[in-house]
């Protein structure tokens, strides 16, 4: 069976604000929706060869980001090993503070990001992957 890793995940960037203004926090967040039966790793996972799941932002110009904010993990066993895993599974949300420099013009800009990850089920896993998104930003004075 062929599994197409580009779509494996579904990745759905919002802005909070919806419309940004200079010298004002907002946030992004990342609804990361893994399929029934599946699981990631957390970003801290419990076995240090086992791939977390790590979200990054390219840089842009008059907005800065803040640490990147992961939701508490769920501990699982599994019958392949001893330890408890710390993965995410279901419906997650990765939040991202973020601030508009005061000197912003008025525009749109395109916010960019890549989630990797490793999608699993209990008994196996897929190969690493990177999955890129984007969400336009709108700043307005």
């Amino acid at each position: 069976m062929h599994i197409n890793l580009a779509q494996w995940l579904r990745l759905a960037p919002s802005l909070e604000p919806a419309v940004l203004k200079p010298g004002v926090e907002g946030q992004l967040i990342v609804a990361v929706t893994i399929p029934a039966g599946g699981h990631i790793e957390s970003d801290q996972p419990a076995e240090k060869f086992l791939i977390p799941t790590k979200l990054t932002l390219d840089p842009i110009e008059h907005i800065s980001f803040g640490p990147i904010q992961y939701p508490q993990a769920t501990e699982k066993r599994f019958s392949w090993t001893e330890t408890v895993l710390k993965v995410f599974s279901s419906t997650i949300q990765i939040k991202v503070p973020l601030i508009v420099s005061r000197d912003a013009p008025a525009k749109t800009v395109t916010i960019f990001g890549t989630l990797n990850y490793q999608g699993c089920t209990a008994s196996s896993c897929l190969p690493p992957n990177n999955q890129k998104f984007s969400i336009e930003a709108k700043i307005l004075p």
